[in-house]
């Protein structure tokens, strides 16, 4: 037996399909009833609340009383902003996520390859050209 929104006709059927119904009705009624701990945002669904803390947020096992909110940005004050796109970091390596994070927006590229015209946002992302592009080089170095 299946069940049919009573909006637009779509049908639900198996063991959940009077609680996939209730998911479906809220986009037709817009009901946002997870609010984030963290800033204004609210969700439909408690799985999309969870993702928007994670990316959004940063670390996503932080309890709301060790991340308060400012009310102009809800930002804590431990808590960075990305001055390009205010995404949030908090938690840690906050500092140096952020710092990764901008370079996305500057184009910066600090780290120069030693062997060819090469740069990396990443440190990281240098040793895996060196290693995949001059590794002859640098065991002669």
């Amino acid at each position: 037996m299946s069940v049919a929104c009573p909006v637009c006709g779509k049908t639900f059927g198996g063991r959940n399909r009077k609680q996939n119904l209730g998911f479906h009705m809220l986009i037709h009624t817009g009901e946002k009833r997870h609010q984030c701990p963290y800033c204004p945002h609210k969700s439909t669904l408690k799985s999309n609340l969870n993702k928007h803390i994670r990316t959004m947020h940063g670390d996503s096992n932080l309890s709301p009383q060790s991340y308060p909110t400012d009310g102009d940005h809800g930002v804590g004050p431990r808590a960075l902003m990305c001055p390009f796109c205010n995404k949030v970091f908090a938690g840690r390596n906050q500092h140096q996520r952020l710092r990764y994070h901008t370079l996305t927006h500057t184009g910066e590229k600090p780290h120069a390859c030693p062997f060819c015209p090469h740069r990396a946002r990443l440190k990281f992302n240098l040793h895996k050209h060196i290693r995949a592009l001059h590794k002859d080089q640098l065991h002669t170095s």
